[in-house]
């Protein structure tokens, strides 16, 4: 839970699943998304769920994208050349082969994920009318993770997730501050730049 590729990937996985469900549901059915449409052509129940579905993962959209962005981003900012990784690395690819491809797999997938989602899957009209306060949720879900990542590391004798964690930060507890500020400040950047993306090049209405 500590890693935030598990986190990355499995918002990303729960948010454009359940869109795609929503979506092929209100398809199959005959619904719209508004809520109006002949009750003959439209199940009772399952139009109106397909609706709040489709409601919460375009609501959801903008976090899911950011927090992909950000694993494949950071990952070859932080992670990729740092020395203990390299070494890692090294290693993995001398005895079993193959190990620095299959993370290169992992890790960028996420990022066009999110702007595949942004631009191709989600309409516009609607996620540009859901009122969501990304800082506060930046702000919320990066302190979440830093407590969650202190508190393993603390009940783990020192164990960090990510071997930049160890030499930059340890038990410094003004560094984390710093980082917790940079953290939420670049999540605002990749916000900012899905938020303009979804505005601009959409191909749905």
């Amino acid at each position: 839970l500590t890693y935030l590729t598990f986190e990355g990937v499995t918002s990303q996985f729960v948010c454009y699943t359940s869109n795609a469900i929503a979506e092929v549901a209100l398809a199959a059915n005959g619904c719209d998304t508004k809520g109006s449409g002949s009750l003959a052509e439209q199940s009772e129940w399952l139009c109106p769920s397909a609706r709040r579905v489709l409601f919460l993962t375009h609501a959801a959209a903008t976090f899911a994208g950011a927090l992909g962005c950000i694993v494949s981003i950071l990952f070859f900012v932080l992670v990729w050349n740092g020395p203990d990784f390299k070494a890692v690395r090294r290693y993995w690819d001398k005895h079993v082969g193959g190990f620095s491809e299959n993370m290169i797999r992992g890790h960028v997938p996420p990022l066009l994920l999110a702007i595949v989602d942004i631009t191709v899957v989600k309409r516009r009209a609607l996620l540009s009318s859901i009122p969501v306060n990304d800082t506060v949720i930046a702000m919320c879900f990066a302190l979440a993770y830093l407590i969650l990542v202190n508190t393993v590391s603390y009940l783990n004798g020192g164990y960090y997730p990510y071997p930049f964690m160890i030499e930059f930060l340890g038990r410094k507890p003004l560094r984390w501050i710093v980082f917790y500020f940079a953290v939420t400040g670049f999540a605002l950047s990749v916000t900012a730049a899905l938020k303009m993306l979804s505005r601009h090049y959409t191909i749905w209405p």
